[in-house]
């Protein structure tokens, strides 16, 4: 089983990422979505990670999420 999926396009803002997990003694990838405003920010943000998980992979569900976080922007950008 291959533990580091990163995705043929990534959405905008995702970065695909790998980390040593010393339980399992191997890499194992992730996705992190980062918005448009994170960079140089000192505000705190959430911060949601896409991990390899029981079905599919780290890469998996990215695309469908992509839209939930950009609704959440336009949401907090209102208030």
């Amino acid at each position: 089983m291959n533990f580091v999926n990163p995705p043929a396009e990534l959405p905008q803002y995702v970065t695909h990422k790998a980390f040593f997990s010393q339980v399992l003694n191997h890499e194992l990838g992730y996705n992190i979505y980062l918005s448009l405003g994170y960079k140089g920010c000192d505000e705190k943000y959430p911060v949601a990670y896409h991990i390899h998980g029981w079905t599919g992979n780290e890469s998996s569900e990215i695309w469908p999420l992509e839209q939930v976080y950009k609704n959440k922007e336009i949401k907090l950008n209102r208030n």
